[in-house]
C-alpha cells in the first residue's frame, strides 16, 4: 500500500509537470504569415473553450484532465483513468483538424505543424492514464 501511495504521487506531479510545461510551448503552427497566430498553448488554454462553438471539442480535454487528477488523488483510478483516457482522445482527435479558426470574422488558417506544447499536453493526460491503468491492477491484484 505504500508504494501505491509513492506512485500515485509521483504520478500526479509528474502529470501535473508535463502539462505546466505545455503551458510554456506553442501548440501548433499556421501557414504563411500567421505562424504564430493564437498557437501560444496558454493563450488556447483560455480562449480555446470558444472552439466548441466552432465544432472543435479538444479544448474539453481540459477539464476531463483535472477531474482525472481529482480522482488520482482521491485514489479512484478506474474513474480517473476514464476521465484521462478520454481526453488523450480528444486531445489526439485535433490532429484531424487542418484548418483552425483564427479570427472573430471567423477566417481560417491551415495548421502545417505542431509544437512541443501540444505534445506536452497530450502526454500528460497519456501518462496518467497508463499510471492510472498500472495502479488499478495493481489494486485488482492485491485483492486476489
Amino acid at each position: 500500500m505504500k508504494m501505491e501511495s509513492q506512485i500515485h504521487w509521483w504520478l500526479l506531479g509528474l502529470s501535473c509537470t508535463l502539462f505546466a510545461a505545455c503551458l510554456c510551448g506553442e501548440a501548433y503552427y499556421l501557414e504563411g504569415d500567421r505562424r504564430d497566430a493564437y498557437s501560444s498553448a496558454l493563450g488556447l488554454l483560455a480562449v480555446g473553450w470558444m472552439g466548441v462553438f466552432f465544432h472543435i471539442y479538444t479544448w474539453l480535454a481540459n477539464p476531463l484532465l483535472i477531474i482525472a487528477w481529482v480522482f488520482t488523488g482521491l485514489k479512484q483510478y478506474e474513474i480517473a483513468l476514464a476521465c484521462s483516457g478520454l481526453a488523450v482522445i480528444l486531445m489526439l482527435s485535433f490532429l484531424r483538424h487542418k484548418k483552425i479558426i483564427v479570427s472573430a470574422v471567423p477566417d481560417y488558417a491551415t495548421i502545417v505543424g505542431y509544437g512541443c506544447g501540444y505534445w506536452l499536453w497530450v502526454g500528460a493526460a497519456a501518462v496518467l492514464a497508463a499510471g492510472c491503468a498500472c495502479l488499478t491492477a495493481l489494486k485488482l491484484l492485491q485483492k486476489a
